[in-house]
């Protein structure tokens, strides 16, 4: 048998691994022995998911169908991919109790408790029974079993549920399409989906219902984000319609990427009959979670199953956290043990010299044997014997109760009304039940602007085109980023601009297929690439859902034609309009104001004012080419949509009850028909498009019935509400939206009707890059137009030589985008350029080839896109306001007031990120703000050493301190405020700012610059960050950390803050209009900034003192306990004995004292919220107390080694001669120790509760009842103590009840009195840190109990 296994290894494949494939190499004679046990154990337990990343060859999987033509290629394939079954649960039933037990052992606690258990079995060092020490530590076991089992049976119903939940796919052997439960789907299977279904796999959309063979995809499982997305079928030729689809002859297979967790990426290519390859990338795969939405039917193939799918791949575990006050537990823990072995050692020592000094004297009885120890085997006996009476040094029952107290905060956080949002019904959460304390200990506060200060709910301000500035005044968007309806106008159009619009589609029609440069082409194109240059979706009603929108072709042969036309159709909308509103002709009426109805160039005006000849209360309508055209943009400078619409309805009210207003017509369910009533309303809106009226037989020859048609029940959704507001003011000129394929762009423009643009390609935005770009096809010109919208830093990079004329319009529009980033506006820039009919083809190959690669795929893609996007032409830029939430100025103002360092990361311009900044009070209007903003290493460094010098004379002057050897620490920061920084909240705020952008930031992470910027940085209050990446903000956040040592919290609510709020100490997601990427990754969720102050200062400030508190009375009541069991060893000629009956050693920590220190510590209130928000400097105190805790922790000590020498003393001189034996003696003592450690914690807590008084006569009431039962009832117990009849001596006799009055008195009366002293001479820095608390104070209010 020896021989064999040591032959296995040699050639590597002998059958000593075959038959034993988990344990065959733990022979292998060069492996260490720890290490072959470990993975002996993990392999027993469960290795953990697979490593799925490959070399070479194995980078890509072959995906073949399983049909009848690739059955052999399916099968062979097939034990190479996952099924589709989940198994979530760590445990089974035959794995829990050893898998449990090992994961509970991997706790130093438990370890060592485990380690006293083994170490009282051993029959010479006994010193309780064997079963009476195991109970303590198989509580706590069980209690965590307990737990980890229900939690693991809930996984293991979600499994079954999901597992068994049923899908259509294609049985081959059947030749048709069978149901058959999820868990049973293969990777190739043929599955076929339905509207509102969830898609069980990762899945290669190969058809769809709809006639464009797309399909909407609901992705709020996997990125919280509620609006559809657009997935398109692989462009394979033997794929059709789902219903001609035929699996049989599907002949395609895939090739691609092994799986990964990145939802946003996938490589693979669809090599069809005659190797035929297509590129395939994530907007082809439809993945596992998601929903079908407004798609009757879709056919995929399984390209990922089970485990494999990316949504199970991304439910990895995230970075462990774990507070400051968590570490510091495990510093004091340790002095603990090293006081422990401290004990154990000096009564070892004592019983060496004991034994040495009396060996053979009358009192030392040898042992059973009749022999005795040596003195040195004596003193380690009596080190073991030691560490096992004193082992409750070390409180086993602290961490569940913690757990059990930050399970307390957690609840009432989530019932606390102030953090609820009533208008979203969005509650507080708390993702991670590990780390409430630390919102007590933040020092350092990232936060995110667009969406986190700011509703991120974008309202279309001003736009500059072709050097001419227009401002809008307001917009009729939802206060909370609601789907804009299509009902009406959004804006106020600018005359001037609406009538170049005009003017442009004039030229358009009478001179198609020719390229066209004007002013009017360029401020046409603008609009255009507002509507179509985005990721919006056009989603429609189900009544409305697949609705072919007509495509209103209008020729005329001649230019007379068109006028006679037009003017026809002027006449008719006269005529209509003198009519619907005859009732007003003559009757004038405050109420209703004159109504004026422009012609082409002129916005209907209800505010018009009158005019010389212009008859009050009379309609009047100017002809288009009879009428002036207004050339300045101030017709509507301060009307409102608003008072537009109110002004209408009243109109239309009037118009309604005249005769001519037309019937309402009912539908085949009762309800009223609009239909009407909307052409009346056109009629206001009419003139946008040309001023052709509503008249029902014009409408249909030109289209505008079928117009009004294309808009009814439509609504804009779109992953940043930017985008729709840009489509909507695009709008508002008469550029209408009206659909989006995966190849084509359906949109109106003004007098011609809807057009289907060709969309070619689309170039996504990239953080990278700033910008995205679109490829059309132009409808009327026939020419390849790239419409392209970004940021202003990339996209003037990006922009072709200017000629004059164009260099004057770029200056003119840098000072407009100047402008409005000093507004705080989001801005954008506009572009476009004409590609030929060459230079498209030739780049449309290599875009081709790049999306057809397998490797470097990335690479090829990008310079693909940056050749594309080169040489543009400005066309303007837009301003966006995105309004700052409510309370956002007055939380900061708190924040800044607690002491907190505020950093803005922004991906903002800088003029921008000022802006907000200073509406917010992140800066006020008198703070110094230093600009760091360089591209160059050494200048940067030269500038942070020039900055760092005037700050430091600055400090010279008026604080009289040098701050030529500044370390890195926050003390010092603190200690370089003024004198008087604990006398109220101003004197703690520097006023004075650092700015910085990205580039700057990575210079100093990458250049060794880190110290100079992170002094830099403590001088200053409040830091901003611009244009900064997603991974240059969670560098910042690392940053502090690392080298300053501090608690960093991190605020956001997108995608791009994620990886800061994961590497931040606390995360904190803001559930917003970005989805829920923010929320699912971070530590806790609130819906509003606001939110925060009271989380912090109150909640934050509760929790982490009263876990500060609770864990330094944990370790006092043990301390106490141990000491004096201790003192009697000086009493026994350390012998290691005791006075206690094992029971009362036992049950102290267990049952006695457990319950008190919970309910305070849950129900305690150090502070009144009222007063922690009115005074934020008071968040000062939990950050004091933790920086502080060591310090306490042995002051502490000190006054437990008083008490418990007071408890053993006092009745040790009282019942120095009497008879009672040791046990009789114990019992005292323990109810002297119970009651002197309650009244210390009633000495503690501030906030008194029928809770706490209950539960601290009940902790008494319980000890005496089973004082009363178990000296009554038991004989021989636990021998050698004899407990019986302790209880009736102890009553009888009259010293008991004396030592129980005076001793307690004697034990807290230190504390007592320096509590006293110190709440009434020195009340500390809460009762003096702001004057105004004293007037409080005097006035009696429940200020009174600011102190702890």
């Amino acid at each position: 048998m020896t021989s064999s296994r040591r032959a296995a290894p040699r050639d590597g494949r002998g059958r000593a691994h075959e038959g034993c494939q988990c344990f065959g190499w733990l022979f292998f004679p060069t492996m260490g022995a720890w290490m072959r046990f470990q993975r002996a154990v993990r392999c027993l337990f469960g290795a953990g998911r697979p490593h799925l990343a490959k070399t070479g060859a194995e980078q890509h999987r072959m995906i073949y169908p399983r049909n009848a033509l690739f059955a052999k290629e399916s099968d062979r394939h097939a034990k190479h991919h996952k099924d589709n079954v989940v198994k979530t649960t760590k445990y089974s039933l035959f794995t829990f109790l050893p898998k449990n037990i090992y994961e509970q052992f991997h706790r130093f606690a438990n370890l060592y408790f485990l380690l006293v258990v083994v170490l009282n079995w051993v029959p010479f060092i006994e010193a309780f029974n064997k079963e009476i020490t195991f109970l303590p530590l198989l509580g706590v076991l069980l209690t965590i079993a307990i737990k980890d089992g229900i939690e693991d049976y809930r996984r293991h119903c979600m499994d079954k549920n999901i597992n068994h939940k049923q899908v259509t796919t294609y049985c081959s052997a059947k030749g048709r399409f069978c149901e058959q439960f999820w868990k049973d789907l293969k990777v190739g299977d043929l599955v076929l989906l339905r509207q509102d279904e969830v898609v069980p796999a990762d899945l290669l959309l190969l058809a769809s219902s709809t006639q464009h063979n797309v399909c909407m995809l609901n992705t709020s499982s996997l990125d919280g984000e509620n609006n559809a997305k657009l997935r398109h079928a692989a462009q394979a030729s033997d794929t059709a319609d789902c219903s001609t689809f035929e699996p049989e002859n599907f002949s395609s297979f895939v090739e691609c990427e092994r799986p990964n967790p990145d939802i946003m990426t996938f490589k693979g290519i669809l090599v069809q009959r005659h190797q035929q390859r297509i590129g395939l990338d994530h907007r082809n795969l439809l993945l596992r979670g998601c929903t079908i939405v407004n798609t009757e039917s879709v056919l995929g193939l399984v390209i990922y199953a089970g485990l494999e799918t990316k949504a199970y791949l991304n439910v990895s575990t995230t970075k462990t956290k774990q507070s400051r006050l968590e570490n510091a537990l495990n510093v004091l823990v340790t002095y603990c043990i090293l006081m422990l072995f401290a004990m154990c050692l000096f009564t070892a020592i004592g019983e060496g010299f004991w034994v040495y000094t009396y060996r053979g004297a009358i009192f030392d009885l040898p042992d059973w044997h009749g022999t005795w120890l040596p003195a040195p085997l004596a003193g380690v006996c009596t080190f073991l014997i030691m560490i096992i009476i004193l082992q409750v040094m070390v409180p086993i029952s602290l961490y569940i109760t913690i757990e059990a107290i930050k399970l307390g905060h957690v609840y009432f956080m989530q019932q606390d009304i102030d953090l609820y949002d009533c208008q979203q019904d969005v509650r507080f959460q708390c993702r991670s039940l590990n780390i409430p304390e630390s919102l007590g200990q933040v020092q350092f506060l990232f936060s995110d602007k667009t969406g986190t200060l700011t509703e991120n709910c974008m309202e279309f301000r001003c736009f500059v085109v072709a050097g001419h500035e227009v401002s809008h005044s307001t917009t009729k968007q939802g206060s909370h980023g609601l789907p804009v309806k299509l009902k009406e106008p959004l804006l106020a159009p600018d005359p001037w601009v609406l009538n170049c619009v005009h003017k442009a589609v004039d030229q358009l029609k009478l001179m198609p297929n020719v390229s066209l440069v004007s002013r009017e082409m360029d401020i046409l194109d603008f609009f255009i690439a507002l509507a179509i240059c985005n990721s919006v979706m056009v989603v429609r009603s189900k009544n409305h859902l697949g609705r072919e929108l007509p495509i209103v072709k209008r020729n005329f042969s001649s230019m007379k034609e068109m006028e006679e036309e037009e003017n026809r159709e002027i006449e008719e909308g006269n005529k209509m309009l003198s009519l619907g509103f005859s009732d007003v002709q003559g009757h004038s009426s405050p109420e209703v104001p004159e109504l004026n109805l422009g012609s082409k160039g002129q916005f209907w005006d209800p505010f018009h004012t009158e005019e010389p000849g212009h008859n009050p209360g009379h309609l009047n309508y100017r002809n288009r080419s009879s009428g002036p055209t207004c050339k300045e943009p101030s017709v509507l400078a301060d009307a409102t949509l608003e008072d537009i619409s109110d002004n209408f309805q009243i109109a239309l009210r009037r118009y309604k009850a005249s005769d001519q207003y037309p019937y309402q017509e009912v539908d085949n369910k009762g309800r009223k028909s609009r239909c009407n009533e909307r052409q009346c309303a056109y009629a206001s809106y009419s003139n946008l498009n040309g001023g052709f009226e509503p008249d029902e037989q014009e409408m249909e020859s030109a289209g505008r019935k079928d117009e009004l048609e294309a808009e009814e029940g439509m609504r804009y959704e779109a992953q940043s509400t930017d985008e729709v507001a840009l489509v909507a003011a695009a709008r508002a000129y008469g550029v209408v939206l009206l659909d989006r394929t995966v190849h084509h762009l359906m949109l109106s423009l003004p007098g011609v009707g809807p057009l289907k643009f060709d969309l070619l390609h689309e170039l996504a935005f990239e953080v990278e890059r700033r910008m995205m770009s679109v490829v059309v096809r132009h409808p009327l010109t026939g020419q390849t137009m790239v419409y392209a919208k970004g940021a202003d830093s990339a996209v003037m990079k990006l922009l072709k030589i200017p000629v004059p004329d164009n260099l004057r319009i770029r200056t003119t529009t840098q000072q407009h985008l100047n402008s409005y980033a000093e507004r705080g506006l989001r801005t954008l820039c506009i572009a476009k350029k004409h590609l030929e009919v060459e230079d498209y083809e030739k780049w449309a190959k290599q875009r081709r080839q790049a999306e057809d690669a397998l490797e470097q795929r990335e690479e090829l893609l990008q310079s693909s896109v940056a050749s594309m996007e080169a040489n543009l032409t400005l066309l303007g830029a837009t301003g966006v306001e995105d309004r700052l939430q409510e309370g956002v100025p007055q939380t900061i103002d708190a924040l800044r007031h607690a002491g907190l360092r505020l950093w803005m990361l922004t991906g903002d311009k800088q003029e921008t990120a000022l802006s907000v900044a200073y509406s917010c009070h992140l800066l006020q209007k008198h703070d110094d703000v230093c600009s760091i903003i360089t591209n160059s290493p050494d200048a940067c460094q030269v500038l942070l050493k020039n900055v760092l010098w005037d700050i430091d004379c600055q400090d010279l002057e008026t604080t009289h301190h040098t701050s030529s050897h500044m370390p890195l620490s926050l003390s010092y920061c603190c200690k370089k405020r003024s004198p008087n920084y604990l006398e109220g909240g101003d004197s703690m705020i520097c006023h004075r700012g650092l700015l910085l952008d990205g580039e700057t930031l990575e210079m100093v992470l990458n250049s060794g610059l880190e110290l100079d910027f992170l002094m830099l940085a403590n001088r200053c209050h409040a830091v901003l960050c611009c244009r900064a990446t997603p991974n240059q903000k969670a560098l910042a956040v690392r940053l502090v950390q690392k080298k300053l040592h501090a608690v960093t919290l991190a605020i956001g609510d997108g995608a791009n803050d994620v990886c800061m709020i994961q590497e931040a100490d606390v995360g904190v997601g803001i559930q917003g209009q970005e989805g829920l990427q923010a929320v699912l990754s971070s530590d806790f969720a609130v819906s509003r900034f606001k939110h925060l102050q009271k989380l912090i200062l109150v909640h934050g400030h509760w929790s982490s003192i009263r876990l500060t508190n609770i864990i330094l009375y944990f370790l006092y009541k043990n301390a106490m306990f141990v000491f004096f069991l201790f003192w009697y060893q000086l009493f026994c000629g350390f012998s290691g004995s005791t006075t206690l009956d094992q029971w009362y050693l036992i049950l102290f920590n267990l049952v006695f004292t457990s319950i008190p220190p919970l309910v305070t510590a849950v129900f305690d209130r150090p502070v009144t919220p009222q007063a922690l928000m009115k005074f934020p400097h008071l968040y000062q105190c939990s950050l004091m107390q933790q920086e502080s805790i060591i310090v306490v922790f042995w002051v502490t000590m000190v006054d437990a080694v008083y008490q418990s020498l007071a408890c053993f003393l006092l009745p040790y001189f009282a019942y120095a001669d009497s008879d009672v034996d040791i046990f009789t003696l114990g019992t005292p003592l323990t109810t002297l120790t119970l009651i002197t450690i309650l009244g210390h914690l009633a000495i503690e807590t501030t906030t008194w509760t029928w809770v706490h008084c209950a539960t601290m006569v009940g902790s008494l009431l319980v000890y005496a009842i089973f004082l009363g039962i178990y000296s009554s009832l038991c004989l021989t117990c636990s021998p050698p103590s004899n407990p019986y009849g302790v209880n009736q001596y102890l009553v009888q006799d009259s010293r008991n009840y004396l030592v129980c009055l005076i001793t307690p008195v004697v034990a807290l009366l230190p504390r007592v009195v320096v509590r006293a002293l110190q709440r009434t001479l020195y009340p500390g820095y809460k009762m003096r840190s702001h004057p105004s608390l004293h007037v409080e104070l005097s006035d009696g209010s429940n200020f009174a109990r600011l102190h702890y």
